[in-house]
């Protein structure tokens, strides 16, 4: 069944190689004079070298078509100008371009289409991304002062003008959600039902002890920065705290003295799936790693999903069964449909599985998310809707 849905997959290599995604409508407000978010259009674009990485761009066609189909603006410009944004996210070059609807011809109501080519010069490669904007006749912001957003909570209502009612306002109920640990809630229904910490305290811990992990790659004994680091209860039960790595390959939480079991992660890189941790008063712990690579999807364009499956006990489970599929509904990619087949893989001797999907964002709906689902012995371990990036590889975790 796997080898049908990669016969299907091929199809679709053309356009994840050379085109990005259709992005989501706009509804904006034709205003020359006015300079408001919702009398813009700001539209994310990329440019895709020949394996489908993002890569630079050098200049930018744009050309938009009005309500009746005809084009009403072309404009080529290079990636320095102002209305161009540049910016580095994980070492990937992207950009968002944005102007007026009044400068890009939106002078009628209706919808229009917009098309932005990247162009990379040196590489000779052009990405297109398509989008489109609806121009309104009216303001948004005084049709939407129109709408009840009263927001009903337990012991009074809040809305958006902060009009409160009853006994509970604004304050309370940050206070009820965001400083009350577990002994304020006893009552089942309560704000934070049954918490067993400070929600406002769960980032770096609320201990009494200072605790550094360093985040360390053996294989080159290098810091490992920007790795995902969380302290969880022995039982794996309650999140204690988590954090990220910095440049030097450390955080720092504050934790009581007591066992922990400490998950660290980090993309291309195999930490083990649970370290003890000990805290008797202030120390410094490692989570030792190293590099990982999934390797290549089966064809260009996809992205590996790959991840470890592994029993409480941190022993890994070998045959669970992971089916990852689209919503009952037809989706597409670009002009092509994609029926939602499921595509499934097994785990192995170390719990390990890899599945090959096309990225969500190429997906019609756009950004539509591939329901995962693994199982082992006629029980469901794990199920979420995960987005799948557009990228070579990518590690499922809970």
């Amino acid at each position: 069944m796997y080898r049908c849905i990669a016969r299907v997959v091929v199809l679709l290599v053309t356009m994840l190689l050379f085109g990005c995604p259709v992005v989501p409508a706009a509804i904006v407000h034709n205003a020359s004079s006015d300079t408001t978010p919702e009398d813009s259009v700001a539209v994310a674009f990329c440019a895709l070298d020949s394996l489908g990485n993002p890569t630079t761009a050098d200049s930018l066609l744009v050309i938009v078509s009005g309500p009746s189909g005809a084009m009403v603006f072309q404009d080529s410009l290079a990636t320095t100008d102002g209305r161009i944004t540049a910016s580095t996210i994980t070492g990937c070059p992207t950009y968002t371009f944005a102007d007026l609807a009044a400068n890009l011809g939106g002078s009628s109501w209706g919808g229009y289409q917009i098309v932005l080519v990247a162009k990379n010069n040196p590489l000779e490669l052009e990405t297109v991304t398509q989008a489109e904007f609806q121009v309104l006749g009216r303001r948004l912001a005084p049709a939407l002062d129109l709408i009840d957003d009263t927001l009903w909570v337990r012991g009074g209502a809040v809305d958006s003008n902060r009009t409160e009612r009853g006994s509970g306002d604004s304050t309370q109920i940050a206070g009820w959600v965001w400083n009350t640990p577990q002994s304020g809630h006893v009552t089942a229904g309560t704000f934070g039902d049954y918490l067993d910490a400070d929600v406002s305290g769960l980032g770096s811990g609320s201990g009494a002890y200072a605790v550094t992990v360093v985040a360390f790659d053996s294989g080159s004994a290098q810091p490992v920065p920007g790795a995902g680091v969380a302290v969880r209860n022995l039982s794996q039960t309650t999140l204690i705290a988590s954090g990220t790595t910095d440049t030097e390959g450390e955080v720092s939480f504050n934790l009581d003295a007591a066992e922990y079991s400490l998950v660290a992660s980090c993309p291309g890189y195999l930490f083990a799936p649970f370290d003890t941790l000990q805290v008797a008063g202030s120390t410094v712990d490692t989570a030792r790693g190293h590099r990982f690579d999934p390797g290549e999807p089966s064809l260009p364009g996809l992205c590996r999903v790959y991840g470890y499956v592994y029993a409480i006990d941190a022993t890994p489970i070998k045959g669970a069964r992971v089916e990852a599929r689209l919503p009952d509904s037809v989706n597409a990619a670009s002009y092509l449909f994609v029926a939602p087949f499921s595509i499934e893989t097994g785990t192995g001797e170390d719990g390990y599985f890899a599945l090959d999907l096309i990225p969500s964002a190429d997906l019609l709906p756009v950004s539509t998310d591939y329901e995962i689902t693994i199982s082992a012995n006629g029980r469901t371990l794990y199920r979420d809707r995960v987005t799948v990036p557009s990228e070579g590889f990518f590690r499922l975790t809970p």
